[in-house]
């Protein structure tokens, strides 16, 4: 499904652990600047930003266009 796919190309794309991908709020994205803030790394890890692939990011506005038609708005991405 679209979601598991858009996980899979953030995981891809970023080296992010999987927990990282579940925290991403919608807040934590920067579309202009095609980043994705993480604010809860493993262990003892400071906050960083990633890059946002711009494949990842036109696969990311699809995939709220159609969450957003079908549930109302999430903070949480997944």
């Amino acid at each position: 499904n679209q979601r598991n796919i858009l996980m899979f190309l953030i995981l891809a794309t970023t080296g992010i652990r999987r927990k990282e991908v579940v925290g991403i709020k919608l807040d934590d994205i920067d579309f202009q600047n095609n980043l994705i803030y993480i604010a809860n790394p493993k262990g003892n890890k400071k906050p960083r930003y990633v890059l946002l692939a711009e494949i990842v990011k036109n696969y990311l506005k699809d995939y709220l266009i159609e969450r957003n038609k079908i549930a109302e708005k999430m903070y949480k991405i997944f």
